[in-house]
């Protein structure tokens, strides 16, 4: 297993079509931020997916575990920190989500 050091954090806006009537994000909103969040960590870092896929790079997504420790609404602003692990030839991904700092 190794580390990387390397972390980058996305700054998120909750959009209102994120959330239900109470005004709570939903749960499956947060794989898509986690996704946004992926994304601009390997753009800062200087690759992307097109590049990773043309060189026969492929990144499924094998398992999604999600610890909610309190409700975040429309309105607030999300900072979701990622980092990256490698294990082997796979690669996890941790993510942090910070509310409102």
């Amino acid at each position: 297993m190794e580390i990387c050091t390397y972390k980058h954090t996305a700054h998120i806006e909750v959009r209102y079509a994120e959330t239900d009537q109470m005004g709570i994000v939903h749960h499956s909103v947060y794989a898509v931020w986690f996704e946004q969040a992926r994304t601009e960590y390997f753009r800062t870092a200087g690759a992307s997916y097109a590049d990773m896929e043309a060189e026969g790079f492929g990144a499924p997504v094998l398992e999604l575990n999600v610890k909610f420790k309190q409700p975040t609404r429309y309105g607030d602003f999300v900072d979701v920190e990622t980092s990256m692990i490698r294990e082997g030839l796979k690669v996890r991904f941790e993510y942090k989500v910070f509310v409102n700092g």
